[in-house]
């Protein structure tokens, strides 16, 4: 993939040239100290190669700030670098969104980060409620499969960082779809699933305390049971990871995890 340090991007009408101290020595130029570039470099070069219409020019763009922006001492960490990585997130290319969620994952400045992330997600997960309550055709369920894609990988980024911002805007999320489950479930079974997964990894009450009221509010109707008995499985594995007892198998699972949690709560870490 190509990258600021080594490249010369030429473009129809103009010539982008960032930090090449390579180009430098090939050309007989007695190579000296050289400076990296600052983050006001990176990301102005960043906005004019990304306004390309050009799908692949944006991709590279978002690659090659990313890489630059963690090899450079200082700046992996940057607020308006993952500010300005976040414009990825709106693009129209499922190709250079995945490479945007995967270029905020940990490691970026987490307060930014997390809220491209987290509104992102809140956006899409409106547009994939919305989508599911249409009726089943192929062109519906294409467009679901289209829209929900990213998701997974954006909740995954979010839990990352294991702060009690992102895990407030899943923990939301969770509540909305379960509203809806009696609805949704059949078609977001897979993706609510991994909600629920990217929540309960940060191992804390109000992670537990999130899955379980989404128990709670689930209907009780005879197809919504298996779906009530995956979650308690998760639900029990995370107990005995933190040496807990969990519940059993009762007839009222989501009354039983409650009863649970009122028992444990003081026993389990409170921020992620």
């Amino acid at each position: 993939m190509p990258c600021f340090t080594s490249m010369v991007w030429i473009r129809p009408l103009w010539v982008l040239v960032l930090w090449t101290p390579v180009a430098a020595t090939q050309s007989g130029l007695e190579a000296g100290p050289t400076k990296p570039p600052s983050e006001r470099d990176l990301v102005r070069a960043f906005e004019q190669a990304f306004a390309s219409l050009h799908e692949q020019e944006r991709l590279a763009a978002v690659h090659c700030l990313d890489n630059e922006s963690r090899a450079i001492e200082g700046l992996r960490g940057s607020g308006d670098i993952a500010t300005a990585l976040a414009r990825g997130l709106g693009d129209p290319s499922s190709l250079v969104v995945d490479a945007t969620i995967e270029a905020l994952r940990d490691g970026r400045h987490p307060a930014r980060a997390v809220r491209a992330l987290a509104d992102f997600v809140t956006a899409r997960c409106h547009q994939v409620r919305d989508v599911a309550m249409l009726p089943t055709d192929p062109g519906s369920a294409d467009t679901l499969r289209a829209i929900q894609s990213p998701l997974p990988a954006a909740m995954d980024a979010i839990a990352g960082y294991r702060s009690a911002d992102g895990l407030q805007v899943l923990c939301d999320e969770l509540r909305r779809f379960g509203y809806e489950a009696i609805f949704t479930w059949v078609k977001l079974k897979d993706l609510q699933l991994h909600l629920i997964d990217a929540i309960l990894s940060h191992r804390c009450a109000p992670a537990f305390d999130a899955v379980i009221e989404h128990m709670a509010t689930c209907p009780s109707t005879e197809g919504l049971r298996p779906r009530l008995f995956e979650v308690s499985q998760k639900l029990r594995a995370l107990s005995f990871e933190l040496g807990l007892e969990p519940v059993g198998f009762p007839e009222n699972i989501a009354s039983a995890w409650r009863d649970w949690f009122r028992k444990n709560e003081g026993k389990i870490p409170r921020r992620p």
